[in-house]
């Protein structure tokens, strides 16, 4: 518990070896994930909710290709980390085929690839709202999602508009009683402009 009593915080990683033509580069957002999870009050949550376990064997970790949670099994995410196209576009890019992208010149190969990572469509919520409905189903019973929205997305709006749907109702199993919760964790400094960043975890909040 000692530990938890100090804010960790992570050493900025180094990102001089990789390619940013088709990703936009790590920059306030991907740092706000970094502080508000070594934050005290969010280690403490995580604490309290999962054991810790390390591992050396790098055959255990693996990465999955796939739309948002279509290739995960039900319930099984106990953290889910979502940095999203965040920003207002007209549309959000079709994502193309490896044979199309083989067809296209380099420029609008690396541009589709780019836009995808920052095109939200509509208020910047249309890749956000379609992983928002999969949360309830996604989560393990004591997982928790992280999401990241900015000012003009309107995630108090959009959330407690989602949660208002049965998916998301309370429920009693067992002896365990529980309600769905979201929360603001994490922001970045200033009080305007629509750039303005929050981290919103989204849990079961069961009752003691």
């Amino acid at each position: 518990m000692a530990q938890l009593q100090q804010q960790q915080k992570l050493p900025t990683p180094s990102t001089s070896h990789l390619d940013f033509a088709t990703i936009y580069e790590p920059a306030e957002d991907s740092f706000l994930f970094l502080d508000t999870l070594t934050s005290t009050a969010e280690s403490a949550f995580l604490h309290s909710r999962f054991h810790q376990d390390t591992d050396t064997d790098t055959d255990t970790t693996r990465i999955v290709q796939a739309d948002l949670s279509s290739a995960l099994q039900r319930g099984c995410v106990d953290v889910l980390l979502f940095n999203p196209p965040y920003v207002p576009t007209e549309s959000v890019p079709v994502p193309v085929t490896e044979d199309a992208c083989g067809q296209m010149d380099r420029f609008e190969r690396e541009s589709q690839l780019l836009a995808l990572s920052y095109a939200g469509g509509e208020d910047g919520m249309e890749v956000t709202e379609r992983l928002l409905a999969e949360v309830p189903g996604a989560l393990s019973a004591r997982g928790a999602a992280y999401v990241l929205f900015c000012a003009r997305n309107k995630a108090g709006e959009a959330l407690k508009r989602l949660m208002a749907g049965e998916k998301w109702r309370a429920k009693t199993e067992g002896e365990e009683q529980w309600e769905w919760a979201a929360e603001v964790v994490g922001k970045t400094g200033g009080k305007g402009g629509w750039e303005r960043l929050e981290i919103w975890r989204i849990w079961r909040r069961f009752s003691s």
